[in-house]
């Protein structure tokens, strides 16, 4: 086996400042994902007969209807997060934030979609 068997891989120089772009980008995303899963959502319960303000959806139809609504309104904030803790490791200092923020807001959202789902039980 020769020396040259070896891949040698030059690392990308834009790759930490594509990532905390990316990261960025996924940020700015994070509101327009929570206005189009609350659409989606309004309309998903609607089109199921559950019309807003009405007769309370059953558990099934809120979960068939929450949990994509909620895996679309987490999606910008994991992105975020991913990119940014990589341009991060890659040596972007700055990727932290993006990061932070994208995983925060995820977590919230994540956070306030099971509550409210629990919540539902408790205070019908």
């Amino acid at each position: 086996m020769s020396q040259h068997a070896v891949s040698d891989k030059k690392s990308d120089p834009k790759g930490p400042h594509r990532d905390l772009r990316n990261a960025w980008i996924a940020v700015v995303l994070i509101p327009v994902a929570f206005v189009v899963a609350t659409v989606l959502g309004e309309f998903a319960i609607g089109a199921l007969g559950y019309p807003n303000g009405g007769q309370t959806p059953p558990a099934g139809v809120r979960a068939a209807v929450g949990i994509p609504a909620t895996l679309l309104l987490i999606a910008p904030g994991v992105i975020a997060g991913i990119y940014g803790l990589r341009a991060r490791r890659a040596g972007e200092r700055r990727g932290l934030v993006p990061g932070v923020i994208g995983i925060a807001a995820a977590a919230i959202f994540l956070l306030e979609s099971i509550l409210g789902f629990i919540g539902s039980f408790v205070w019908a």
